[in-house]
């Protein structure tokens, strides 16, 4: 009986570390498919300014059309706001870069607006 401990404990090692590096490998392999945080927050940004607007029939095209515009896949941007959700604090700093941009985008477009406005009464 000793002896077939011996032989299994081996194996179970061996599988064991197997699965600890099997695991490694696809945790690192899942941070390389996380985007930039710069790149994300424009992604993000493009995608909710007109989702709203776009008919729900267009709205995956919508989106299939802005990741391609950045060259992304829906894997890369999904395993990103994947990775934000289970961080909290990181979720929290990236969603207030979200807000300040579409915040900046807004001020743009108003003030792009009242230009056309002053000019063309």
């Amino acid at each position: 009986m000793k002896k077939l401990i011996i032989i299994v404990s081996p194996v179970l090692s061996f599988q064991l570390i197997i699965l600890l590096l099997l695991n490694y490998r696809c945790d690192k392999q899942s941070k390389s498919k996380e985007l930039d945080e710069k790149v994300f927050v424009q992604v993000y940004c493009d995608v909710v300014t007109y989702a709203d607007v776009v008919d729900s029939k267009q709205r995956e095209a919508y989106v299939d059309s802005v990741l391609n515009s950045y060259q992304i896949s829906r894997e890369q941007f999904q395993s990103t706001v994947d990775a934000y959700s289970r961080d909290e604090k990181k979720w929290e700093k990236v969603f207030t870069k979200i807000v300040e941009e579409l915040e900046r985008r807004e001020r743009e477009m108003t003030t792009g607006s009242d230009s056309t406005n002053v000019m063309n009464p």
